[in-house]
């Protein structure tokens, strides 16, 4: 009886076909980052070469959590801009990224209420990526 079993699993979780060496453009990585910012302005606030951190930063700063996607081959995915909020500002919007602003087709702008990547932000991105994905280059 558990020999049985066992040739059923080993069976099933046989590959019909032998894979060969994955190739480099189906190889997917994310990088995901946060920053903080304010109105116009980007500024590094620490460095291992200072002795003292810069904390003079002005109130109104904010954060977002920019995910990049990208191939081992080398071709850049779309880029995903998380943001605290509930709208997108219309010329970020649909196309823009890419039309506009040369982002990879996909990127997009993803609002949400506290500016990180959730499981939530997450399930809208990926309807938004997956198709641009699909578009990449696959020249290696």
């Amino acid at each position: 009886m558990i020999e049985n079993v066992w040739e059923d699993l080993r069976r099933k979780n046989t590959p019909v076909t032998e894979f060969r060496a994955l190739q480099p453009y189906f190889q997917l990585n994310f990088d995901e980052t946060r920053f903080m910012c304010c109105e116009g302005t980007l500024r590094v606030v620490a460095s291992a070469d200072w002795e003292k951190h810069n904390l003079n930063l002005v109130d109104d700063r904010s954060s977002m959590t920019v995910l990049r996607c990208g191939s081992a081959a080398g071709v850049d995915g779309p880029v995903i801009f998380v943001t605290k909020g509930s709208e997108v500002n219309r010329r970020f919007s649909g196309d823009k990224l890419h039309t506009v602003y040369g982002l990879p087709k996909g990127s997009c702008v993803m609002p949400n209420a506290n500016g990180y990547m959730d499981d939530e932000t997450w399930l809208r991105v990926v309807k938004k990526i997956a198709p641009a994905i699909r578009e990449m280059d696959i020249s290696c």
